[in-house]
């Protein structure tokens, strides 16, 4: 029910009758791991660990502790522990997450063996596409990474972060076209994102559509917060149609 620390508070009354029962340190080790508390989490799988257990009721200690690391920054320790996982049983949220943590510790060409290997065993499991692309992307493999994108969209056509991300390798491939269709589809599923919609009106820009640009802006400008880089691009479209009261209104907003 989310009472997380009433919850903590009885686990550790319980732990006060009986130190040595696992199942309250499973549960404790658990409790902390949803609340975020991932330092004390690993104290407790550890523990658990130490123990000579490897799994507690269907849960894998290693592929915690390693989830728990990663969450704290510590990549080394999070990839050996998500490896050891591995190594005693193959599981597709832990071949994310080890994908994931190679990719954030720049271990590239592991992290893209690592997600293929997931997308064969399950092509279903949307969240490793853009990941995927971003390895495939800092390999400088664009062609590879836009056509992962194209079916990640196949499997999941309501993924706007597959839209918005392939829309920015499609510019990079020189396929304007086909990165303007990602940015409408884009915002036309989260029409409130301005990651998105400021990512489209760059692209205006970048072609000099000077009169578009300025339209679009003023449509979102009508909500009551905007991201200030707004206003600099609208700058930039009245600028660029002479139009220089408007522009310099712009620029001092």
């Amino acid at each position: 029910q989310g009472l997380y620390e009433v919850s903590e508070q009885k686990l550790l009354k319980a732990k006060e009758i009986l130190s040595d029962e696992p199942v309250i340190d499973f549960a404790l080790a658990e409790l902390h791991f949803s609340m975020g508390k991932y330092a004390q989490a690993i104290h407790g799988y550890e523990e658990l660990m130490n123990q000579g257990l490897s799994d507690f009721s269907g849960i894998n200690l290693a592929a915690r502790c390693g989830s728990s690391y990663s969450a704290l920054g510590d990549l080394e320790q999070a990839i050996l522990y998500l490896e050891q996982s591995l190594e005693e049983k193959e599981n597709v949220d832990t071949l994310f997450q080890l994908g994931f943590s190679y990719l954030q510790d720049k271990q590239y060409r592991r992290s893209i063996e690592t997600l293929n290997k997931l997308k064969d065993l399950d092509p279903n499991y949307t969240t490793l596409y853009p990941y995927l692309a971003k390895g495939l992307e800092e390999e400088n493999e664009l062609d590879k990474a836009l056509e992962n994108i194209k079916e990640g969209l196949r499997v999941d056509e309501y993924n706007y972060e597959l839209f918005y991300y392939g829309a920015d390798i499609a510019i990079k491939l020189e396929d304007e076209s086909l990165a303007e269709d990602y940015y409408l589809k884009a915002v036309q599923l989260v029409p409130e994102n301005s990651s998105v919609q400021l990512a489209y009106t760059n692209l205006l820009l970048k072609q000099e559509r000077f009169d578009e640009t300025v339209e679009w802006i003023q449509k979102i400008l009508v909500q009551n917060e905007v991201d200030p880089q707004f206003y600099w691009n609208l700058a930039l479209a009245n600028e660029g149609l002479e139009e220089y009261s408007a522009a310099s209104t712009a620029y001092q907003k």
